[in-house]
């Protein structure tokens, strides 16, 4: 018996320790209803919290980590303790209250006999000035034996005094929150920080850009054969006349050739027909007709020739060839007219930037842009909005993107003619009108509130 006295002590203390250890309501709610078993069991333990705002609510329940609203059991288990307290006022100030489920009212037996134990123990968390912060209601089928009661009462003060030193936390909260709001100082610099975002400031978006070719002459195929070699790198510089690739010859050569033979058999009956009409009237009747074949084969041969000549793509001026790389478009299948690759001046050059349709703002023609290369992060190149898709389409980045260009400008001839090599990549800044900050700030959050809301 008294090692039992003593192992309920010992829960008594660490229970105590457990409590004020809490850091949170949550936390301590569950020692509460959950730990106090050791020190007097019972079948089922809730916490209820006295809310100025809301009244009293149930926190914490044995056996449960989250409390569903609006079940049966909840809102039975409110009936009851609003019963309760009509007929028990002075619980909120501090006297505990043992209640048997046969005294309920007959509107509740119904329900009690099947949720609640015969005997119920009403026990109040009060703080130091003795108002109750909450309750903690405990089931069991057995009566409460004087002794279990009074270590009850020791636990409850406990309990009572971690709850008031939660709130007391809350009220000092609320107390710096009101000493900040009524601060000259902090009152100033809100109305500074308000007066900032209505402040317009320029619309600005970073978006990717590329130095892209003006009017780049477009090289294509000229016949329909799959490409044989390439002849050239990309960005590579070429001269006029330059080979650039060469279409596949196999086939054409060999009509060629087949074509080549069969001028030589006509030229050769020819020949043999005009010795035999000396002497034969019938074969000198034969002349002619092979005459109009060998004609006929040597306009063939002249075709095929030019076309072996066609097969062999030159540059038609001086420039830069740019396609992606040799091996995508060696042996690939062409037609007439198919674009392999481009030819480009180098010194003819254009900014090209993609904006993402959800980074969109408003621009207009000769809109300022400034673009940084990715391998120069420290030099800019201002250029000015020249022409912007009215429709978004795929950007190599595999997004939905408005496709603007712009031309680069300086403000001296030498600053002109610096400008950013071919094919270099990098970010550009977009300049539209001027907004508020607070608008410019709010418009993305807005725009994915659109989104979801699907307004």
């Amino acid at each position: 018996m008294q090692k039992k006295s003593e192992n309920i002590l010992a829960s008594l203390v660490v229970i105590e320790q457990e409590a004020r250890a809490a850091d949170s309501i949550e936390a301590l709610g569950f020692v509460i209803t959950n730990r106090t078993f050791e020190v007097s069991p019972y079948s089922l333990g809730m916490l209820w919290l006295n809310d100025p705002m809301k009244g009293v609510r149930l926190a914490s329940a044995s056996g449960v980590v989250n409390i569903e609203e609006n079940t049966p059991f909840l809102q039975f288990m409110t009936a009851v303790h609003d019963y309760i307290l009509t007929i028990k006022e002075d619980l909120l100030t501090g006297t505990s209250f043992g209640l048997e489920r046969e005294s309920l009212p007959e509107t509740l037996q119904e329900r009690a006999k099947e949720w609640l134990s015969p005997n119920i123990l009403l026990l109040p968390l009060c703080d130091r000035d003795g108002l109750c912060l909450g309750i903690l209601t405990l089931t069991r089928d057995k009566d409460w034996r004087d002794h279990e009661r009074a270590l009850l009462d020791l636990l409850i003060q406990s309990y009572g005094h971690c709850l008031w030193a939660f709130q007391q936390r809350k009220v000092s909260q609320k107390m710096t929150l009101k000493k900040l709001l009524q601060s000259k100082k902090v009152v100033t610099a809100c109305v500074a920080f308000f007066i900032i975002l209505l402040f317009p400031f320029r619309q600005s978006v970073v978006v990717s850009a590329e130095v892209g070719a003006i009017n780049p002459t477009a090289i294509t195929a000229t016949a329909d054969v799959p490409i044989g070699e390439i002849k050239v790198f990309p960005n590579q510089v070429v001269k006029k006349n330059d080979i650039l690739f060469i279409l596949d010859e196999a086939r054409h050569t060999s009509r060629y050739n087949v074509l080549v033979k069969t001028l030589e058999v006509t030229k050769a009956d020819l020949l043999r027909v005009r010795q035999q009409g000396f002497f034969d009237e019938r074969s000198r009747a034969e002349i002619k007709s092979l005459e109009a074949k060998i004609l006929q084969h040597e306009a063939e041969i002249d075709h095929v020739e030019q076309i072996l000549t066609d097969l062999t793509v030159r540059a038609p001026h001086d420039g830069v060839v740019l396609f992606p790389s040799p091996q995508d478009l060696l042996g690939k299948p062409v037609v007439v007219g198919e674009q392999v690759m481009l030819l480009s001046n180098p010194n003819k050059v254009e900014l090209i930037a993609w904006l993402p349709a959800a980074d969109a703002i408003t621009l207009k023609k000769g809109a300022d842009l400034s673009l940084t290369l990715h391998i120069s992060p420290l030099n800019s190149y201002q250029a000015r909005l020249a022409t912007a898709a009215y429709q978004a389409e795929i950007s190599p980045d595999g997004i939905a993107a408005y496709r603007l260009k712009a031309d680069f400008v300086g403000k001296s001839e030498a600053e002109q003619q610096l400008q950013p090599r071919l094919g270099l990549k990098g970010s550009a800044r977009l300049y539209g009108d001027r907004m508020p900050l607070l608008y410019q700030a709010m418009r993305r959050p807005l725009y994915w509130v659109r989104q979801k809301l699907a307004l």
